[in-house]
């Protein structure tokens, strides 16, 4: 899943999912909170891989319980209704800050959601900063 769209949100807290994400979503998918305060959205395949990798992971390492406390309890699994809107449940609403116009965003197995403001003030900071940013991938091997 690859683009970047601009929706409006409606007073009900839906706003669409287009199309080309709708198909690679599936009927089933699930809307969870970000580290980067921002709403992911996992198709169910991705989640339960996280889910797997989490309940794998040491029991013990504080950072791994603290993420199931935050994140993965916060999962909400959901659908699309018959005109591709997405009920945004209000607690991720507030949690986001998404009231009025969000960028839905692909990054490949998932999506992210953002309050526009917050998503054009963000992607300014990340163009400004590319050349770091690709130093730090190549030293991954990207």
């Amino acid at each position: 899943m690859f683009g970047q769209y601009t929706h409006a949100v409606d007073p009900k807290g839906r706003v669409n999912i287009p199309m080309k994400f709708r198909e690679k979503l599936g009927e089933t998918f699930y809307l969870v909170k970000s580290t980067d305060q921002c709403l992911d959205v996992f198709p169910a395949h991705a989640w339960e891989e996280l889910k797997r990798k989490m309940q794998q992971a040491s029991q013990f390492n504080k950072a791994i319980k603290e993420y199931q406390r935050v994140i993965i309890s916060s999962a909400v699994e959901s659908s699309t209704d018959r005109q591709g809107r997405v009920l945004i449940p209000q607690n991720l609403r507030e949690f986001a800050g998404v009231d009025k116009e969000v960028m839905i965003a692909g990054l490949g197995e998932r999506l992210e959601i953002w309050p526009l403001d917050k998503w054009n003030a963000r992607y300014v900071d990340i163009e400004l900063d590319m050349e770091a940013i690709a130093e730090e991938l190549a030293k991954l091997g990207v």
